[in-house]
């Protein structure tokens, strides 16, 4: 009988032992509970959205349409703004940011091969091109309106404007029936500040802005040289400097100063004075030369055999702030994070902009983009491969710290990633089949298509988006799934 108590009491044992104490088992299943939530953590984690937290590029804070838009937000009849009486159908307009709160708006009278739409359309319509309305996206309200025609005493055939970051004015290039002027406008009143007659035509088209600077050039007959002219964009009348360069020079526009390549030599002219002094690099020797952030970029090429090519960036006075060899660079594009710089041998590598180190490079087939208006990332665009006959375009998003790829977008050829909002790209085709625009827009983690519209005329004004349509009136155009009777006017 003791062998059989024994027996019992290790059974006894023994299944106490498999089934543990009461403790021990409630600690086991909150060990396997935790783990199971750490893992479905992870899981959660790895499958949420990534998108950016930096300031908007431009300042400004695009609109999050994450369903397809419809044109109920605010109305405005563009026909009535700039040639009241004529039909809407008889103008197009053009568009484009003075500030994240004003768009600045022309318009033209199109010709057209019909005498009947022609006889419609011309009276009432001699003014046109000579009018700017500065609008306030999140309203519709125009907040000025300008007749340069008026003010010149001219009908204006045509007219070009560039706006002074530096000093928030609109430089305008206006060529009408008395001849071609400069004038400065203030961009938020409109106000006219200086007015100055110039030489040609080609002075009122091409011409450039920075700072207060304004640089003109006139090419001559035969196209061999042009005479460059420089002036304070308030202050018109007067030249600051004037020379007769061949085709070939490209002077470098910065916001107090002209850097100017000469044979031998490059100097600087001051942007008060006009006085020339040299500088410290010779801008002969530099392809592709662009201002980047005050300084010049380009890629330098030695005169010699044997001796490499580098990628340098150069401050305002001509000394260097850092050089990379580079072998046959084929593009340089500057980004929040990076400049880039791609090449032959199908490298696209990734400089810091202020050391000129190499944060990473990955191999690479295709071309760069900018950073569209409004985002809110370090990220890097580009734009994959294009094959005769693609009727699409792969967007591919790379980690601006590391060069992996983040995301792929499919948008239709001919589109423009032009804007992003913190989780949404937008793509715009204004070029499409019987002067319709479409906007396709797609998630910026994921690359997936949400929606895409067609439309009138589709135009990117700060915040939002607009349509355009056939009789001149424009409209904000909203998220579909939100109310048309809430407030969408304040943002």
């Amino acid at each position: 009988m003791g062998s059989t108590g024994g027996d019992a009491m290790n059974r006894t044992a023994s299944r106490a032992t498999r089934r543990g104490a009461p403790g021990r088992r409630v600690a086991v299943a909150y060990a396997i509970l935790a783990a199971a939530i750490a893992v479905i953590a992870v899981i959660g984690t790895a499958l949420q959205p990534s998108y950016g937290s930096l300031p908007p590029e431009g300042g400004v804070s695009v609109l999050d349409l994450r369903s397809a838009p419809t044109p109920t937000g605010w109305s405005l009849d563009l026909g009535a703004v700039f040639a009241p009486g004529v039909p809407g159908s008889c103008l197009s307009f053009q568009s484009g940011a003075l500030s994240p709160t004003l768009e600045l708006v022309s318009a033209t009278v199109p010709i057209t091969s019909s005498t009947q739409e022609n006889a419609l359309c011309s009276p009432g319509t001699s003014e046109v091109e000579g009018r700017l309305a500065a609008i306030d996206p999140r309203t519709g309200h125009p907040q000025w309106l300008r007749s340069l025609g008026g003010d010149l005493n001219t009908t204006v055939s045509s007219l070009v404007w560039h706006r002074s970051a530096a000093s928030g004015d609109i430089v305008v290039g206006v060529n009408g029936s008395r001849g071609a002027f400069l004038v400065d406008l203030d961009g938020r009143t409109g106000r006219l500040i200086d007015s100055a007659q110039v030489d040609s035509p080609d002075a009122a088209i091409n011409f450039a802005v920075e700072g207060n600077l304004v640089l003109s050039a006139e090419p001559d007959a035969g196209g061999a040289l042009e005479v460059y002219e420089l002036r304070d964009a308030r202050h018109l009348s007067k030249k600051i400097w004037s020379k007769q360069l061949t085709s070939s020079a490209q002077p470098q526009l910065l916001p107090d100063r002209l850097i100017v390549p000469l044979s031998p030599g490059t100097v600087s002219v001051d942007g008060r004075t006009g006085r020339e002094t040299p500088w410290a690099s010779d801008l002969t020797g530099i392809e592709g030369a662009r201002v980047v952030d005050g300084g010049i970029l380009g890629v330098t090429i030695p005169q010699g055999v044997g001796l490499g090519s580098f990628v340098e960036l150069l401050d305002a006075d001509g000394k260097s702030v850092w050089q990379v060899p580079a072998l046959a660079v084929s593009s340089l594009e500057s980004s929040r994070s990076c400049i880039t710089m791609t090449s032959v041998t199908s490298k696209l590598t990734c400089i810091a902009p202020k050391t000129g180190d190499e944060r990473w490079s990955v191999d690479f087939t295709g071309l760069t983009d900018g950073t569209p208006e409004g985002s809110t990332t370090d990220d890097i665009a580009t734009i994959g491969p294009v094959k005769t006959g693609d009727t699409t375009l792969r967007i591919v998003t790379l980690d601006g710290a590391t060069g992996a790829t983040r995301a792929t977008a499919v948008i239709p050829r001919g589109s423009d990633v032009v804007a992003e909002s913190i989780a949404t790209g937008f793509a715009l085709d204004a070029s499409t089949a019987r002067g319709r625009s479409s906007l396709t827009a797609f998630d910026l983690s994921s690359g997936r298509t949400l929606w895409s519209i067609s439309a009138g005329t589709i135009q990117h004004w700060g915040a939002r988006f607009v349509e355009i349509d056939a009789t001149g009136v424009a409209y904000e155009l909203v998220d579909g799934r939100a109310d048309p009777s809430h407030d969408m006017l304040g943002g």
